[in-house]
């Protein structure tokens, strides 16, 4: 919107040139006028045509001027305007950039931190996982060590038949984990029941 108080009015230098020149107009008609001897009606006639005629040329020549000079104000003014809109647009675009910036540090440390803890975490669960593993195995050879003393006890009360379940039970305990039997305990079944 356009400030009504920053429009110029006419300068008095101005004015000043456009009386002059209505005041040229009317001389130059006045001489023709009175040089020129012609009839009274046709000279008011021209006279007048002058005088319209003058009176529209300075109109729009003041009008031109006029307008000139509100054209040249309306620019100045929105000038400034864009100017001001557009220095508060850098600054809030370097503000938001700022935050941006702020932003992208911290999320670049924190995610640096949490992959950090992530492969400290992750290599302690496959040191975890190993350590289970070795002693799942341990404990299954234990286990099985445990299952061939119950089947040498079992096999003391039990008669041949039931016997060969249990010495069968040995034999693949031990192929399964070798060296859980003892030699002989193992020698004396193949030798005796051919498994």
């Amino acid at each position: 919107m356009l400030n009504k108080r920053k429009i110029k009015y006419l300068d008095l230098l101005e004015l000043v040139l456009i009386l002059i020149s209505i005041m040229l107009v009317c001389g130059i008609f006045n001489f023709i006028s009175n040089h020129l001897k012609i009839n009274t009606f046709l000279n008011n006639a021209i006279l007048l045509l002058f005088i319209v005629l003058t009176i529209f040329v300075v109109a729009i020549a003041i009008f031109q001027f006029v307008r000139m000079k509100y054209v040249a104000a309306v620019k100045t003014e929105l000038k400034e305007d864009m100017d001001i809109y557009k220095t508060r647009i850098d600054n809030k675009l370097l503000g938001a950039s700022t935050r941006i910036g702020y932003f992208e540090v911290e999320y670049s440390k924190k995610l640096k931190k949490i992959m950090k803890d992530y492969l400290v975490k992750t290599k302690e669960i496959e040191y975890i996982k190993k350590e289970l593993a070795e002693k799942m195995i341990v404990l299954d050879k234990k286990n099985a060590e445990l299952e061939v003393e119950t089947c040498l006890i079992k096999i003391e009360r039990l008669d041949i038949e039931h016997k060969i379940i249990y010495y069968k039970r040995i034999v693949e305990l031990n192929d399964i984990y070798p060296g859980i039997c003892d030699e002989q305990i193992l020698n004396g079944i193949v030798i005796t029941y051919n498994l």
